[in-house]
């Protein structure tokens, strides 16, 4: 089964090229999503949804200095819990995105190893950063760059693959 992780800039179209794959794929599909908080226009966190029940919770936030500081629990409650049901239910697992924040977040981690050694097709998005959670993951799946230049055909590629024509 086919594991691809998109990398790229930030701002280069990763997700809005994972979110536009996924609703034309032939395969049922589950996860998470990690979204900004904004309040008042300004960032001031970020929240996983679970992509089948909407549910959310948050990961980060910034504090009066703009460092940000990771929400364990919601990793370990929503993150977990996101991953096993798609991982039992569904066709494909969508993890958008892996980072840093989740580096204490040990059940998160050990699922997200569970689902890339299953026999699930498996679509995310990566953070073009070093750090050893990242590294394992990378051993584990085929990292594509996403770039201003390929991302448009990336889409079409992308969906052959996983749809069984390439």
């Amino acid at each position: 089964m086919k594991k691809i992780f998109l990398t790229g800039k930030i701002g280069v179209g990763k997700s809005t090229l994972l979110d536009r794959l996924v609703g034309t794929l032939s395969l049922s599909f589950g996860g998470f999503r990690v979204l900004p908080i904004i309040d008042e226009r300004q960032l001031k966190g970020f929240k996983i949804r679970d992509i089948e029940t909407g549910e959310e919770e948050s990961i980060a936030y910034f504090d009066e200095d703009f460092l940000i500081h990771p929400v364990v629990e919601g990793f370990e409650n929503l993150g977990v819990k996101s991953l096993k049901n798609a991982l039992e239910s569904k066709d494909l697992v969508v993890m958008d995105e892996l980072g840093f924040l989740e580096s204490e977040a040990e059940s998160f981690k050990r699922t997200v190893f569970e689902v890339l050694k299953s026999d699930r097709f498996v679509l995310g998005i990566i953070k073009a950063e070093r750090n050893p959670f990242l590294d394992e993951v990378a051993k584990c799946v085929e990292i594509v760059e996403v770039t201003e230049k390929n991302r448009d055909n990336l889409s079409q590629e992308l969906r052959r693959i996983f749809n069984g024509t390439l």
